[in-house]
């Protein structure tokens, strides 16, 4: 039997390492634009290329390792299938679960060693990515003026242009934002204009025409100035022409391990709580004030009840207007919080739910391989671009649907796997037993009955 399970993984090596390198090859091809993007007609050394690149590696990884199980093992037992090599093991009395139990087990232990490489190299690759990101766009960002978009990179500067001609430099409908000063607030605004740019990507300069400066000095209310211009030139210096590398704490919920997540959504599920918490005393405390009896001075003034009535009503609606108000605060900081632990909670079952999916791709490819009996090399992966694409496909769903508070992260990340696991398992009594899978069905729903 020993020989048997190193017969079949050998089968799979093959296909395994060629699956990988084509999966992630397709994933780099497909990144490489947003690089070229990024760093087009910025002076960046090879080295903080090759850097950014490499850290982006990490993300493909993650999604290449299950694609190719899936891969390989389709193509593994295609292949000793189209040979009639597994009909010759099973006409000697082995199972065709126990051909598959060695490729389960090393499936078992990628996704275990995935889940670590989630938890401990994934986040701290993407912080890093993102970092890396921040700076390199902090670098000659002159070159990114888009039409209809903020662009509040320029530090101190947050600038709208309605639009741009790349090719005469001129300009419609400019709005600029100018933050330098914090105790002045600062708005440019002008019909048109034109731009030019420092050779050494150092400074902007805005030609502007038929605008408007409007200041205000944020101490003093009544302080208000406008300025109207027919032609003002504006200079926005201090811009980066060097790579300055920085290291910010803040990390996103695709930058955090496991751990990190769940402190994060411990804090916000207690805080929900003392949200709730607070609305029950907060509505208590409101019917108490409405229903307490009047004091001494207020029982002076009149006994008439209609009167008593009246003034009862009208705090009662008083208090209903306040109330309300701040019962709809809280119901809106709930909502927040819930969906902040919504949405980590899916990053926390996504770094085990894509781990698994390699123990699920080798139930559904096994039986899918061996039903496949003259299945080549290029069906096999067109078999497998389909079934990635339909798990991806509820994965991504899912993601979307607990973000919405639609579903739980554990249902909008686990579903996938269910289903593949669940067709594999139908897939591997038909083999098994060579029976139709609605004899299957047909047994289980007699059985209930």
């Amino acid at each position: 039997m020993l020989i048997l399970s190193r017969y079949i993984l050998k089968e799979h090596i093959g296909p395994f390492i060629f699956a990988f390198f084509i999966v992630t090859f397709v994933l780099i091809i497909d990144f490489i634009p947003q690089v070229v993007e990024l760093i087009v007609g910025r002076d960046l050394s090879t080295w903080t290329v090759l850097k950014y690149f490499v850290l982006n590696l990490a993300w493909m990884l993650a999604l290449s390792v299950p694609m190719a199980v899936l891969v390989s093992t389709l193509m593994a037992f295609g292949r000793l299938t189209a040979d009639n090599e597994i009909l010759g093991i099973k006409s000697s009395g082995v199972n065709m679960l126990r051909l598959m139990l060695p490729v389960i087990f090393v499936a078992s232990l990628l996704g275990v060693g995935l889940i670590w490489f989630n938890n401990n190299v994934l986040p701290d690759a993407n912080h890093a990515a993102s970092n890396l990101k921040g700076d390199i766009k902090r670098t000659r960002p002159t070159i990114e003026l888009k039409s209809g978009v903020f662009i509040d990179y320029i530090p101190g500067y947050i600038i709208l242009i309605d639009k741009v001609d790349h090719e005469t430099s001129s300009l419609k409908g400019v709005i600029i934002y100018d933050q330098k000063n914090q105790k002045v607030a600062k708005t440019i605004t002008a019909d048109s204009g034109r731009v030019e740019f420092s050779a050494q990507g150092q400074y902007i300069t805005f030609h502007l025409l038929n605008g408007q400066v409007h200041e205000q000095d944020l101490t003093r209310e009544s302080s208000y100035r406008l300025l109207a211009f027919e032609s003002q030139t504006f200079l926005v210096q201090n811009l980066g022409t060097r790579l300055e590398e920085t290291d910010h704490s803040y990390r996103g919920d695709r930058e955090m391990s496991t751990a990190q997540l769940a402190r994060k959504t411990g804090a916000w599920s207690n805080e929900i709580r003392n949200y709730q918490k607070m609305i029950i005393e907060e509505t208590d405390s409101a019917i108490n004030t409405i229903l307490a009896p009047r004091d001494k001075a207020e029982r002076l003034k009149t006994t008439d009840p209609k009167y008593i009535q009246q003034a009862a009503l009208g705090k009662a609606a008083k208090m209903h207007n306040d109330v309300f108000r701040l019962l709809r605060t809280r119901k809106g900081q709930i909502h927040s919080n819930e969906r902040l632990v919504s949405k980590y909670g899916v990053e926390i079952h996504k770094k085990y739910s894509l781990p698994a999916a390699c123990l699920a791709f080798v139930l559904i490819g096994a039986p899918l391989g061996v039903m496949g009996r003259k299945r080549g090399m290029a069906i096999s992966v067109g078999v497998s671009i389909a079934l990635f694409t339909v798990y991806w496909a509820f994965l991504i769903g899912g993601e979307q649907l607990a973000d919405r508070l639609i579903l739980p992260p554990w249902v909008a990340m686990w579903i996938a796997n269910v289903l593949m696991v669940s067709i594999g398992l139908l897939l591997l009594y038909k083999v098994k037993n060579e029976k139709p899978i609605g004899v299957l069905l047909a047994h289980l729903f007699w059985r209930r009955k």
